[in-house]
């Protein structure tokens, strides 16, 4: 990547400026506060499915 170091600080930078203007609006806001429950979810059933295939 050009820029190296700096360009790996300047996209968390910007990963992190994105999630403060998610929290700007109520909408966003609930969607964002509910994406942790949502991978946990997807997490649970992903291991449930491994487990009744015989991957896991």
């Amino acid at each position: 990547m050009p820029g190296g170091v700096f360009m790996c600080y300047a996209c968390l930078a910007f990963f992190g400026f994105v999630l403060v203007l998610l929290t700007l609006q109520p909408d966003t806001l609930q969607a964002l506060l509910a994406s942790p429950v949502w991978f946990l979810i997807l997490g649970a059933g992903y291991l449930w499915k491994g487990r009744r295939a015989g991957i896991g």
